[in-house]
């Protein structure tokens, strides 16, 4: 089983339920951004950490995201 997690207070509360209540080990996924500025990574790879998730994490430059505009407004 898996969940999205952005490191905030409502996914890791999800997160922290599911690796309590659960059996085996939780798949946790998150999205980075190159861009500094955009990008809140490093509070889910803390949390997946503390929390014992498998975590997956994809990087995204901000020329992927707005390429992909396009796409999901249609």
């Amino acid at each position: 089983l898996g969940v999205f997690l952005s490191g905030g207070i409502d996914s890791s509360t999800v997160t922290a339920m599911m690796t309590r209540l659960l059996p085996g080990k939780v798949h946790s996924f998150s999205i980075g951004f190159t861009d500094r500025s955009f990008d809140e990574s490093g509070y889910a790879r803390e949390v997946a950490a503390h929390l014992g998730t498998n975590h997956h994490e994809m990087i995204f430059e901000t020329s992927m995201l707005t390429d992909l505009v396009p796409t999901v407004t249609q």
